[in-house]
């Protein structure tokens, strides 16, 4: 490190990183860890680095001596997050994230993540809340209407769901995803055609989605129409790929 200062050395593991070089970029970054042992920014460097090397542990441990040396560095707790997450440690994931969000309440980013935690744990009805809350930060993200419609149908409140995903729609008007989500609201709902159409629009967006065919037979069926049900099962079932494959 005689030959560069530190700042000089952590750019040119940055640019180390963005071209792919994986192994340069953690040489140099350990070279500064080495000469200034206190660099949290080194640290998160190869925590980042061993994480997309697969190696979660040893990118736990660098994380977690990033936080102890920037403890108010919200997006460190974050990544922290990130990586107890990967390593199945959820309940600690989720404390780094309300740590996150302790520090910076306003970060969308970390409340998003911990919404997505709570909903694949089934906890819902905190997801709702916290779904609600990015909803009120960012108002103009479809995404976020769309996250909040999911978390609704899984709780079997279809006519918000379907709110919320008209309100994505009049954001995203092609979003084909969040078309998908309004038509399995109305199909939640009965209401049989207006199903239907949801998901012939789909098709008409992406005519692969073979889920989306097969529930469009479905919406067919409901509503009497055996004959047009099986061709549109027929339809999606020759859009499944091969098994195996």
């Amino acid at each position: 490190m005689t030959k560069m200062s530190i700042d000089e050395a952590l750019s040119l593991a940055q640019d180390h990183f963005r071209g792919g070089q994986f192994d340069a970029a953690d040489a140099v970054a350990a070279m500064v860890v080495e000469a200034a042992p206190e660099e949290h920014r080194a640290l998160v460097l190869r925590a980042l680095l061993a994480f997309h090397a697969g190696k979660h542990g040893e990118a736990r441990t660098y994380m977690e001596r990033a936080v102890r040396l920037a403890p108010g560095n919200a997006a460190y707790h974050r990544d922290l997050a990130a990586i107890l997450s990967a390593e199945g440690q959820v309940d600690a994931a989720e404390a780094a994230l309300r740590q996150a969000l302790a520090i910076e309440p306003q970060m969308t980013a970390a409340e998003n993540d911990l919404a997505m935690l709570l909903k694949t744990r089934g906890r819902l009805d905190d997801a709702e809340q916290a779904f609600r809350r990015i909803v009120a930060h960012r108002s103009e993200d479809p995404a976020a209407h769309n996250n909040l419609g999911n978390v609704l149908f899984e709780l079997g409140r279809f006519a918000e769901a379907e709110t919320a995903y008209r309100h994505a729609l009049s954001l995203a008007p092609h979003g084909p995803l969040i078309e998908f989500n309004l038509g399995r609201a109305l199909f939640g709902q009965q209401r049989w055609a207006d199903a239907e159409a949801a998901f012939e629009r789909v098709l008409t967006l992406r005519p692969e989605l073979a889920e989306a065919a097969r529930q469009l037979s479905e919406a067919i069926r409901a509503q009497g129409r055996h004959e047009e049900a099986e061709a549109a099962l027929r339809r999606s079932e020759s859009l499944r790929p091969p098994a195996g494959k």
